[in-house]
């Protein structure tokens, strides 16, 4: 994977969301809107397995997909490093 699909992964494991125009470059946004970063469709493409379309024609990172990829690819081991991560914030949060 290149340094872009990293950080475009690692977004999109934060809750980001990719809003796709066409014949324009995809942008990368915050749950809010706010945008973050833009790429070209040759990288939306090399990604796109591991998104899921929403109903507002934007995409996000499909956790199914992600969780039936192979332990040793570096997007498992970042999705589980998050969701541990989460686990932990969550239980601080109970005590």
């Amino acid at each position: 994977m290149t340094p872009t699909q990293k950080k475009i992964i690692t977004l999109l494991l934060a809750e980001c969301i990719i809003v796709r125009y066409s014949r324009r470059p995809c942008r990368l946004r915050t749950p809010e809107g706010h945008p973050l970063t833009t790429f070209n469709a040759r990288t939306f493409n090399t990604i796109q397995p591991l998104l899921r379309r929403t109903k507002d024609y934007n995409y996000v990172i499909d956790k199914r997909a992600v969780q039936k990829l192979n332990g040793n690819t570096w997007v498992k081991k970042e999705y589980l490093l998050k969701k541990q991560y989460d686990q932990k914030i969550s239980g601080a949060h109970k005590m």
